[in-house]
């Protein structure tokens, strides 16, 4: 009778085990990149817009984060480097006062940015941009826009590098230990 009992707590132990390693430890790596995959996320969304003096939530619709699983433990972070437009550093009333008086000697100004010679215009779709002439003909005309090629690539580099070297252990050890203490209390 003793015998059976222990047999069967023996099949138990080795079955929580299996579960640990196969189940438990795999799902609490994953929870730990996906944790240092936002903060990465986080903190390179500041960074490009503390250098560039753009908006935050412009440089949050450039940034995706595809989230790492037990079966595939890597985080995708994604930044997409396509030149923000000028118009967006404006202010709703910059925009209402300059829009329509068309061309002047001080352009357009915009947190810290100038642009000689610019000026704010309805474009295609009834958009507002702010336009500026490349030559003193009419034509051609462009967009002006801000590059954040150079801040997205020099953080991406950096940043999820270093966040994995100081909080990716401490993260893991909570992970574990959290998933680790439903078997505790069986």
């Amino acid at each position: 009778m003793a015998d059976n009992n222990l047999d069967r707590q023996i099949k138990s132990y080795i079955r929580k085990l299996r579960n640990i390693s196969q189940i438990e430890v795999p799902r609490a790596n994953a929870a730990a990149i996906n944790g240092i995959a936002k903060r990465s996320r986080t903190r390179i969304i500041a960074g490009v817009s503390k250098q560039t003096r753009i908006p935050q939530k412009d440089i949050r619709r450039k940034t995706y984060l595809s989230r790492a699983t037990a079966r595939k433990p890597t985080a995708k972070l994604t930044g997409y480097v396509k030149p923000v437009s000028a118009v967006r550093l404006l202010t709703k009333n910059q925009v209402a006062k300059k829009i329509g008086t068309g061309t002047n000697k001080q352009g357009v100004k915009a947190k810290g940015y100038n642009w000689p010679g610019a000026f704010l215009q309805r474009g295609a779709g009834a958009n507002v941009h702010v336009f500026q002439r490349s030559s003193s003909s009419r034509y051609p005309i462009s967009v002006v826009t801000v590059d954040v090629t150079k801040p997205f690539q020099n953080t991406l580099a950096v940043v999820p590098k270093r966040l994995m070297k100081s909080d990716y252990k401490r993260l893991l050890q909570q992970e574990l230990k959290f998933r680790l203490s439903k078997y505790n209390a069986r």
